[in-house]
């Protein structure tokens, strides 16, 4: 009977840690066994704890909102990904930095959720809520002319109103 290569058992170890959970090997002089299961001295993964804060969380539109997820640890100490995606708006943006900033350019109400990733995959998620309103109108001159009123704004429209 021929024995395993180290490739060979280092194939089978891999396949048997990502099917059931954490290998231990046990050197037992020239045959080498592997035991799959929870033995050894390492313990289970514990998954993340995600936390998010968001500034500001009200205001006018155009906004950029600084959102920040340094709160969020790994009890393991496991290095942590991070995903920010606004629900119902596009694709998640996926990034190893503890915060990312969000222009929101249309006024409306928007949950966005972080999820934190350990290198084992655990995950933990944190939700935030903001919420932005149309531009009040500033700069507003308002002057009589025959047949109507015109009106500007800082834009530098000028439009007619008939009364």
């Amino acid at each position: 009977m021929r024995s395993a290569t180290t490739r060979e058992l280092s194939a089978v170890l891999f396949l048997i840690a990502v099917l059931v959970g954490p290998v231990a090997v046990i050197d037992c002089g020239e045959d080498t066994q592997a035991a799959a299961g929870t033995g050894g001295t390492s313990p289970p993964n514990q998954p993340p704890t995600a936390k998010l804060t968001a500034y500001p969380l009200l205001g006018e539109v155009p906004r950029t909102v600084d959102f920040d997820a340094s709160g969020s640890t790994d009890p393991d100490g496991d290095s942590l990904r991070y995903s920010w995606k606004i629900l119902g708006g596009g694709d998640p943006v996926v990034t190893t930095t503890l915060d990312w900033s969000h222009l929101f350019d249309q006024a409306g109400d928007y949950d966005v959720l972080l999820t934190v990733f350990d290198t084992h995959g655990a995950s933990a998620m944190a939700p935030a809520a903001v919420s932005f309103a149309p531009p009040a109108l500033t700069n507003v001159d308002f002057e009589e002319a025959s047949g109507g009123l015109p009106v500007g704004w800082s834009t530098g429209e000028w439009r007619h109103y008939r009364a």
